[in-house]
C-alpha cells in the first residue's frame, strides 16, 4: 500500500482498516492524530498487532483497574515498581503473581481492540499510513481479524449514528451485488449465527428477483441495529456492492511516492 494521509472525516477508521488489510503490507504503521490525542498502530501482513497511545486511561494498568482485575492500591504499588525498575507493567504484575502470561496476552488484545474502536467515534482528525520493511523489535504481535473487528466495533455502538446513516443512504434503496468471497475477506470469517446466515442469504432471491436493502431489512427477524451493522460491515469490506461500485474511496489521499519506510521506534512509548 502506498503512503497515504488524509482526514478521518472523509474515510473513517473502519474503512482504513479494510484498505490496509486488503493490501497486506508485510509491515505497516498508521498514525492517527486529533490533538492532543496521538495514537500509533502497527500492522503485520495487513493485520493490526499492537498500538501505542498518549491517553492515560488506555494504558494496561488502567485497563486492569477498570476491569476489576487489580485494586487502586495494587495499581499504585505496581506502577511505582514500573517506574523504579523500568519494566513494563505487565511484567511487574506477572512477577507478583497477579496475572499470567496468557491473561496478559488477553488484556493486551482487549487494549488493542478498544484503542481501535475509540477511533471509530472520531468525526475529525488526521491519519498517515506507511508501509515499512519490518516492525520495531520488542513490540507484542497480537494479530486481530480486521473484518471481525469492524463488525464488532460497529455492533457495539462505537460508530456515530449520523455517519452510519450517511454511509448507507445510497445503498438502502439500491439493488446490490453480493460477493461472499472478495479475496480479502469471506462471509465465513464473521462467524455468523444461523439467523444471521439466513439474513445474508436473503440478499439473493432463489427466483432471481432483486430486492433493495430496505426491503430485505423490513423482512428480517434480526434486531435492526445488528442487521444494519452487518450491512454496513459488508459494504465497507466489499461483500455488498452497488453496480459501478468503486471500492477505495476517493477521499483517501496518496502521499508522494517514496521508497520503503525504515523501521521506526514507536512515537509514543508502549504502555507499561
Amino acid at each position: 500500500m502506498k503512503e497515504r494521509r488524509g482526514s478521518l472525516a472523509k474515510v473513517g477508521m473502519p474503512r482504513l482498516l479494510h484498505l490496509i488489510h486488503r493490501d497486506r503490507d508485510a509491515a505497516g504503521i498508521l498514525d492517527i492524530v486529533r490533538e492532543p490525542v496521538k495514537k500509533r498502530f502497527f500492522f503485520k501482513d495487513g493485520l493490526p498487532v499492537f498500538a501505542t497511545s498518549n491517553v492515560l486511561n488506555e494504558v494496561l494498568g488502567r485497563l486492569l483497574l477498570q476491569e476489576g482485575v487489580i485494586s487502586q492500591k495494587v495499581y499504585e504499588s505496581t506502577l511505582e515498581s514500573v517506574l523504579k525498575e523500568k519494566k513494563k507493567h505487565g511484567e511487574v504484575l506477572i512477577s507478583r503473581g497477579l496475572i499470567t502470561w496468557d491473561e496478559l496476552d488477553a488484556f493486551l488484545t482487549l487494549q488493542l481492540k478498544r484503542r481501535i474502536w475509540k477511533i471509530f467515534e472520531w468525526g475529525e482528525g488526521t491519519y498517515r499510513y506507511s508501509g515499512a520493511e519490518r516492525l520495531p523489535d520488542g513490540i507484542p504481535r497480537l494479530p486481530l481479524d480486521p473484518s471481525k473487528l469492524i463488525l464488532d466495533g460497529i455492533s457495539l455502538g462505537f460508530y456515530p449514528l449520523e455517519r452510519f446513516k450517511s454511509d448507507l443512504r445510497d445503498y438502502l434503496e439500491s439493488q446490490i451485488i453480493v460477493i461472499p468471497d472478495t479475496g480479502v475477506c469471506r462471509v465465513e470469517d464473521f462467524n455468523l449465527t444461523i439467523q444471521e446466515k439466513r439474513f445474508f442469504e436473503s440478499f439473493t432471491s432463489p427466483d432471481g428477483s432483486k430486492k433493495t436493502l430496505r426491503e430485505i431489512l423490513e423482512g428480517s427477524d434480526l434486531l435492526k441495529q445488528r442487521a444494519l451493522s452487518l450491512i454496513l460491515t459488508f459494504v465497507i469490506t466489499g461483500i455488498i456492492r452497488r453496480p459501478g461500485h468503486i471500492e477505495e474511496p476517493q477521499a483517501v489521499e496518496e502521499a508522494p511516492a517514496k521508497g520503503p519506510v525504515r523501521p521506526v521506534a514507536p512515537s509514543l512509548p508502549p504502555p507499561p
